[in-house]
């Protein structure tokens, strides 16, 4: 099969995390890691877009010729 079908172990291994995540999901102890990493990466997220977002108090960078 995987001669025939290159992607083959890919989506395999696609569908094997998929059903980790839907199992472990029931684990008390994952799911709270889970939603700790997702609020810390919203975090970041926020941070990062506020950084963006900042005047650059007024200095502009040369461009080069």
């Amino acid at each position: 099969m995987l001669k025939s079908e290159k992607k083959a172990i890919f989506r395999a291994a696609a569908d094997a995390q998929r059903v980790a995540d839907y199992l472990l999901a029931f684990h008390p102890d994952y799911a709270a890691s889970v939603a700790a990493s997702a609020y810390r990466d919203d975090q970041d997220d926020d941070a990062l877009a506020e950084i963006d977002h900042e005047d650059d108090g007024g200095v502009e960078l040369a461009e080069a010729a």
